[in-house]
């Protein structure tokens, strides 16, 4: 199965640059949090973290605060 990408060219502000930038960040440090706690948890345990305990105890994390509940879910 072939996938192809597109590329899309934004005429953005410096302002909403910086915000989108930022948002991603956050989202890549989000994802990696996640990913960090289920490996964790699967050296140490041997156990599966499931989504509801791994988005539970991210809740806390700065990197979800930052994004709308709706993204931070999205990225989890």
């Amino acid at each position: 199965m072939l996938y192809k990408t597109m590329s899309s060219h934004l005429s953005l502000s410096k302002e909403k640059n910086v915000l989108l930038t930022f948002l991603c960040r956050a989202a890549k440090n989000l994802y990696n949090e996640a990913l960090y706690a289920v490996r964790q948890a699967f050296i140490h345990d041997g156990t599966y973290l499931s989504y509801g305990e791994n988005e539970k105890a991210l809740q806390n994390s700065l990197n979800y605060r930052i994004l709308n509940s709706n993204m931070a879910q999205g990225v989890v």
